[in-house]
């Protein structure tokens, strides 16, 4: 990485301000015992809500331990910034022996890959970090071994299809977490949205999970031109 941006990036985190709403240490990090001092630095950050995620991250576990900002080259811990970690049901990882924070970005929890938002990125860093410094895993608090996370986007399916008469056409999905799903058909058709379509009806499901689909039924002696969107807002937890 260029010089001039770790040395812009150390003075814009050097004395980190956090955003309005964001969370303070107390009562979110756990009592800890023999925390060891670190030199701490991140790769260029892909967005402004993983500067600033990655700003909050430090001042929470730096008013618990010492924290110095330095460069990659002479950091003991360096975070850096993934799509997706392979596990795809855990928000970042810390490698002990080499030094590296990996934090995702987001996920392909419902099927395409969506961004989190700012505050899991914190509750990643903060918890990948709170790792390097000497906190083992503690529930109620950033350390609990899983952590919510939540998105700045959401996921769409979408597709067109011609119904011959008295036919129907199944979509399915497969929902690894919760989420709230809701499907926009626009035909003259008979649209149902759930896990059992042969009983329920209707076009959003708040607390979906597992196999999910879409039934749309054409009603009429002529064929049905259907067009479809089922939109996916995933709720989850990972570490």
């Amino acid at each position: 990485m260029r010089a001039w941006s770790v040395l812009v990036l150390a003075l814009l985190v050097a004395q980190p301000v956090k955003a309005p709403g964001a969370p303070d240490a107390d009562g979110l990090l756990p009592e800890g015992d023999d925390l060891v001092p670190r030199s701490v630095a991140v790769l260029d950050p892909p967005s402004e809500a993983a500067r600033r995620a990655f700003a909050d991250a430090v001042a929470i576990v730096g008013d618990r331990v010492d924290l110095e900002l330095v460069g990659p080259g002479d950091a003991d811990l360096v975070v850096h910034w993934v799509p997706m970690l392979l596990e795809g049901d855990r928000l970042g990882q810390y490698v002990p022996d080499a030094g590296r924070i990996e934090v995702a970005l987001g996920d392909r929890r419902c099927g395409a890959w969506i961004p989190y938002d700012q505050a899991t990125l914190t509750r990643a860093i903060a918890h990948e970090l709170g790792h390097g410094v000497g906190f083992a895993h503690v529930e109620g608090s950033l350390m609990a071994e899983r952590l919510p996370a939540d998105y700045a986007g959401r996921c769409e399916r979408a597709g067109a299809v011609t119904l011959s008469p008295w036919r129907e056409h199944i979509v399915h999905l497969d929902l690894p977490v919760p989420a709230r799903a809701e499907a926009h058909v626009r035909g003259p058709v008979q649209a149902c949205l759930g896990h059992d379509v042969a009983v329920q009806c209707g076009t959003s499901v708040p607390d979906a999970e597992g196999g999910l689909r879409l039934r749309m039924r054409c009603p009429s002696l002529g064929p049905c031109e259907v067009a479809y969107r089922i939109t996916v807002l995933p709720r989850s937890d990972g570490a």
